[in-house]
């Protein structure tokens, strides 16, 4: 014997079928065309406006050298992107690092000269 009692099945591709959508007899015709898309100021690289980003000293696990990581990059953000800033941060600061699983480590303990960098960049940077 079954748990459950049989249900009755609901045919929802038949049309005026109750699931049917309820946006069907709206009438679309006398609506405004939608606003055009805003350019994009520089093609080929995200926007910053507003992005924070988080810098936090670490050592643990790296043999008591101290990084800088830099994390929070916005969704728009690509791994190369990152990398890309990741490229310009170490060449401007004369320090190695890395740029993996969205965020940046930057070897060294200057997180001032790496704020300021990022704020050129245009993101507003949090932490030490």
């Amino acid at each position: 014997m079954p748990r459950h009692p049989r249900r009755d099945r609901i045919d929802t591709g038949a049309d005026g079928a109750p699931l049917a959508s309820p946006f069907a007899a709206l009438d679309i015709a006398g609506l405004p065309p939608a606003p055009a898309p805003a350019p994009d100021p520089r093609p080929g690289v995200p926007p910053t406006q507003g992005a924070r980003l988080v810098i936090r000293r670490e050592k643990s696990g790296r043999g008591g050298k101290t990084v800088l990581v830099v994390s929070g990059f916005p969704r728009t953000w690509t791994s190369a992107h990152i990398a890309e800033l990741a490229a310009r941060l170490k060449r401007a600061l004369g320090t190695g690092g890395s740029a993996e699983a969205g965020t940046i480590e930057i070897q060294g303990n200057d997180p001032a000269r790496l704020r300021a960098l990022l704020e050129r960049e245009g993101f507003r940077a949090a932490g030490p």
